[in-house]
């Protein structure tokens, strides 16, 4: 078996809009793993691919506004926007140094206001990460009221994330909090179960 050619990839990604999602999605890892390693100008052509395929999700909605994957397209497509304003910020802050970049708080702060409610009845993709990510560099810089509340916003949102819970443990630890730190590994352990 060989893949299908170009143009019959392009068809069916017309038909087909789980296509591009995926394809989009691979651009967010691929721009976040950039990010990590300090490939800015990689990280920045994954982005824009990113932000353009949000142009071509919307090529596909007459498909989706007569199907039963609408819900699915609308949430995928808001969460993508979600993601592109979080690795905005990532890079902002990756470039700035250890203790990241006041520019990064627009990007992160956006990423909060763009989240969307549950649609019928599929729960956001991004609900609790943007408010995390944003608390975790807000800990960077040592804003810890502030960080506090991005944390409480992300745990309000979604109480049992488990990587949002993790970092508020590990903020927790850093601040020497050994009380609370207690009570969330405890939580953490009735989520996974273990407990």
């Amino acid at each position: 078996e060989t893949l299908p050619a170009k143009e019959e990839g392009q068809r069916l990604a017309l038909e087909t809009p789980s296509v591009m999602a995926w394809e989009s999605w691979r651009h967010a890892l691929a721009a976040r793993n950039a990010i990590a390693t300090s490939s800015f100008e990689a990280a920045e052509r994954y982005q824009q691919a990113l932000a353009a395929s949000d142009g071509l999700l919307e090529q596909v909605r007459p498909v989706v506004s007569t199907g039963s994957s609408r819900q699915s397209w609308q949430r995928t497509r808001s969460a993508l926007k979600v993601e592109w304003m979080l690795i905005k910020a990532a890079m902002v802050n990756k470039q700035a140094g250890a203790k990241g970049s006041s520019l990064a708080d627009f990007w992160f702060q956006s990423a909060i206001d763009e989240r969307e409610s549950p649609i019928g009845l599929y729960p956001p993709l991004s609900l609790a990460i943007p408010p995390a990510e944003k608390a975790r560099h807000l800990a960077k810089r040592g804003e810890h009221e502030q960080a506090l509340e991005n944390f409480k916003i992300a745990m309000d949102d979604y109480a049992n994330d488990i990587t949002v819970l993790e970092n508020y443990a590990e903020w927790l630890k850093k601040k020497g909090d050994t009380k609370k730190l207690e009570a969330i590994r405890k939580h953490i352990l009735v989520v996974r179960g273990s407990k």
